[in-house]
C-alpha cells in the first residue's frame, strides 16, 4: 500500500528560457538536466493543479439520436501557484521578469516522496510552462500578502522517479 503524498516539503525552482519547445514525443530529461541551472522560488504556499487533459470533441448524429465523442489535442494546465511574498527572492524575481516575456521557461519541482536511506532521491518532474501572471494579493488583516504565478504548461511532464540508493 502506498503512503499519503504530502505536499509539505516540495519545492519549485524556474530554469532558463526555452527558444523552442520541443514536441512531446521528442522531449529528453537531458534537455532540463545537462548544463542547466534552476533557481528556487521560496515562499511556496499553495501547489496548483496540473497536468494533461484532453480536449473533447462531439459530434451530433441525428439519426442515431446519439453523440459521438472523442478526444482531441492535449493540454497541460493552468497551474495556479501562489507564493508568499518574499520580495528579494531570486526566484520569485525570476517568475516575475518572466511573466513580462512571452517564452516558455524551464520547471522543475521536487516533491518530498525519497524513500528512507542515505543518498535516496525524491520524485522530480520537469516541464515547459509560460508564466502567464505575476499578481499581488491582498488578503485579510490576519493573511500574509500573497504573490499569485499562473503556469501555463506548454509541454509533457519528464518524471524522475523517486529512487533508493
Amino acid at each position: 500500500m502506498s503512503l499519503l503524498a504530502p505536499v509539505a516539503g516540495c519545492h519549485i525552482a524556474i530554469g532558463p528560457a526555452a527558444v523552442d519547445v520541443p514536441d512531446d514525443d521528442d522531449i529528453t530529461l537531458a534537455e532540463f538536466t545537462t548544463g542547466v541551472t534552476y533557481v528556487d522560488i521560496d515562499g511556496w504556499q499553495t501547489m496548483g493543479a496540473h497536468g494533461d487533459s484532453k480536449t473533447l470533441i462531439t459530434e451530433s448524429i441525428i439519426n442515431r439520436k446519439r453523440d459521438a465523442k472523442t478526444g482531441g489535442t492535449t493540454n497541460g494546465g493552468s497551474m495556479q501557484n501562489n507564493f508568499i511574498i518574499l520580495r528579494d527572492d531570486p526566484g520569485q524575481i525570476a517568475v516575475r521578469t518572466a511573466a513580462t516575456t512571452n517564452f516558455n521557461y524551464k520547471i522543475r519541482i521536487t516533491y518530498d516522496d525519497a524513500p528512507p536511506g542515505v543518498g535516496s532521491t525524491p520524485t522530480i518532474e520537469y516541464f515547459y510552462a509560460l508564466i502567464m501572471s505575476a499578481s499581488e494579493a491582498g488578503g485579510g488583516a490576519n493573511t500574509a500578502q500573497l504573490l499569485n504565478a499562473t503556469f501555463e504548461i506548454n509541454s509533457a511532464s519528464v518524471y524522475v522517479p523517486a529512487d533508493v540508493a
